[in-house]
């Protein structure tokens, strides 16, 4: 029976480890792929990012919680993003799945280079894998945006109907703790990558979004 029992551990995991392996492979592969398939120029835009999250439900089958954003755009004078937004999830062993809503809104220079407001509602639907170890709190995101949003319109104002798009994003994240351990962690050491590509009405096909590389304190 120990052999059996052990036999069965390995195997899980080397599966394991050979998920996340193919996991991250394809989501570099997805950045790079994406971005280099793309004739318009890319651009980096530097924010200074706000963010507050209360939990409302938490424990071993569920979780609740809220986010409230605030995201100050650094090289456009008066542009910002806020967004609020309610995410509920249930766990499956190492798998959390459900989805949630968010109220976003942007303001940014329109085509008359006044500054327009531009609200979007959002609804979500992810996929949560938990990786993490007795050391290191790991985790990859799958998230699949349906996305109702105004435009700008060619008279300097916006547009009176919502447009349906939706986005697909896939996150990775890994926390590393540099002072403290355990429940004691003070300080952590954060690395994500988030690739987005964008589809719907509005675009041509897969159309690479954006790509969120993340290393902060």
């Amino acid at each position: 029976m120990e052999g059996e029992l052990s036999l069965s551990i390995s195997k899980v995991i080397w599966r394991t480890t050979l998920f996340k392996r193919h996991v991250l492979t394809l989501l570099f592969a997805l950045t790079a792929l994406a971005a280099l398939s793309q004739e318009q120029t890319i651009t980096t835009r530097p924010v200074i990012w706000l963010s507050a999250t209360e939990k409302l439900v938490s424990h071993d089958r569920w979780k609740g919680s809220v986010n409230i954003q605030q995201r100050q755009f650094l090289r456009s004078k008066g542009a910002f993003q806020t967004l609020a937004s309610t995410t509920w999830l249930r766990r499956f062993s190492r798998l959390w799945a459900g989805g949630g809503f968010m109220f976003f809104y942007l303001r940014t220079p329109g085509t008359s280079g006044k500054m327009v407001g531009l609200p979007e509602l959002r609804s979500y639907e992810q996929l949560t894998i938990d990786l993490s170890n007795a050391r290191v709190a790991q985790w990859i995101r799958l998230l699949v945006e349906q996305r109702f949003q105004k435009r700008a319109s060619a008279e300097g104002g916006i547009t009176e109907d919502y447009h349906l798009n939706h986005r697909l994003r896939l996150k990775w994240q890994m926390s590393l703790p540099i002072i403290g351990t355990g429940e004691r962690r003070r300080l952590l050491l954060v690395l994500s990558n988030e690739p987005m590509i964008g589809f719907g009405q509005d675009i041509n096909g897969l159309t690479f979004d954006q790509n969120r590389l993340v290393v902060s304190l």
